[in-house]
């Protein structure tokens, strides 16, 4: 049992936590490592931790001495963070759209995109992150980072808006659209906004209250 004792702990960028206990008299008893563990979420992080039980050699009974560079392995994660390089962003959604729609047991399915657990990554999975990438950049409508083709405003729909804006940027087949404006309505990228671009526009309109086809990406 601790009688006097003054705990520091820092968890540093290598993961681990680091543990000194100064002071005395005390009596510890160790604690093994168990298996498991939870996670719990705070913020912007997720610190990923194991639990552990009495065990070990006993007590350690003992006068005056110091305990230092306990390690204590944890996982510092940031929610939304797919490929693991401490930020929210475009990567991130481009490895979230390669597993979504996909179920357990397939070669693209991607757990850590699964955030309901169900098995498949839906768009269920898709609204949890996206509330990821908005408190992790701070912007709780932002859309998400992708340039959906026809979603010339931003907004999260494909609809008569976008509509509008390709119509003023109809340039006709082998004619050079060079207006910096128009340039995101070259939607096939041949160098003109014709038919085909407008088909390519059709199959993107979702309406104004309908989100995004996620599967018409750039």
């Amino acid at each position: 049992m601790l009688r006097h004792a003054a705990i520091s702990c820092s968890v540093l960028l290598t993961g681990v936590c680091v543990a000194a206990l100064v002071g005395g008299p005390y009596t510890m008893e160790p604690l093994d490592i168990n298996g498991g563990g939870t996670m719990s979420t705070a913020g912007p992080y997720a610190l990923l931790a194991s639990t552990a039980q009495h065990g070990g050699v006993g007590p350690i009974v003992g006068g005056v001495y110091a305990v230092n560079n306990g390690f204590w392995p944890a996982v510092m994660t940031v929610p939304g963070d797919l490929d693991r390089d401490a930020d929210v962003d475009a990567d991130d959604f481009d490895l979230f759209l390669a597993a979504f729609g996909h179920s357990v047991g397939g070669p693209e399915y991607n757990p850590e995109a699964d955030y309901d657990r169900d098995g498949t990554v839906t768009f269920v999975d898709y609204q949890t992150w996206l509330g990821y990438y908005r408190n992790f950049i701070g912007q709780a409508g932002a859309p998400a980072p992708l340039e959906v083709l026809g979603d010339f405003q931003r907004d999260g729909h494909v609809d008569e808006l976008d509509f509008e804006h390709f119509q003023g940027c109809l340039s006709g087949p082998g004619v050079s659209q060079v207006l910096p404006a128009c340039q995101d309505a070259d939607l096939d990228n041949d160098g003109d906004v014709d038919q085909s671009d407008f088909g390519i526009l059709q199959r993107c309109l979702s309406g104004p209250e309908q989100m995004l086809d996620l599967s018409c990406k750039y």
